[in-house]
């Protein structure tokens, strides 16, 4: 009976693990333990460390910087890298709006988040916030979601190889609707993932400052 029983538990840990394998999920111990490492490596100190539910990932929790680490993706946030990035990109940005057609409106700036990815030797990896593009057009539903891809990639092209987009979320409208595009974890971001990844916001969720702007 004590040997079926240890059976039972063994074949029950065995299954627990392949679980936990196949769906990525996190053992506590095991990934705060993983999270302290790699973000003691990232800082050349000792940290400590919480973990937050709300977005599933560790922070140092001794910093006046956010720096944290996701264990599903593998990757460390800081701060100051961030920072750093986004600020090398909107000055090229600066120079790409000069160069645009006159009626396109871009926004004053783009937003960057850029994480390490540790699976690939801390290459650095960028979410594109491209929020509030104008064009003073009228183009029909299938054309809009190309034009709010093709203006995408014309600045990722701009920004060019030192640079790593891998998600984005862009915000684009002309004189037939507001159309959003949000799409995260790509290898790639081409013409084709942009569009299908693209809707058009209802009549009853348009704000009313782009009422104002297309009536104008």
């Amino acid at each position: 009976m004590k040997k079926k029983s240890l059976i039972i538990i063994w074949l029950g840990f065995i299954v627990l693990a392949s679980v936990i394998t196949y769906f990525n999920m996190p053992i506590p111990f095991y990934t705060k333990y993983l999270a302290k490492t790699a973000l003691t490596e990232h800082l050349s100190r000792k940290v400590n460390v919480r973990y937050s539910w709300h977005n599933d990932d560790y922070a140092v929790i001794d910093s006046n910087l956010m720096i944290k680490y996701n264990y599903k993706n593998k990757t460390i946030y800081d701060e100051r890298i961030s920072r750093r990035e986004e600020g090398k990109a909107n000055e090229i940005y600066t120079k790409f709006k000069q160069n645009v057609k006159t009626k396109l409106e871009l926004p004053k700036t783009i937003s960057l988040s850029t994480s390490l990815n540790l699976k690939k030797n801390k290459t650095k990896e960028s979410k594109l916030y491209f929020l509030g593009i104008k064009e003073r057009e009228h183009f029909s539903d299938e054309k809009s979601k190309e034009r709010l891809a093709e203006i995408t990639l014309e600045l990722m092209k701009e920004l060019g190889s030192d640079f790593t987009i891998t998600s984005a979320q862009i915000i684009y409208q002309n004189l037939n609707g507001v159309y959003e595009c949000s799409i995260n974890g790509q290898k790639v971001l081409t013409k084709d993932s942009l569009i299908l990844n693209t809707y058009k916001f209802s009549a009853e969720d348009v704000a009313e400052d782009y009422l104002l702007w297309r009536d104008k």
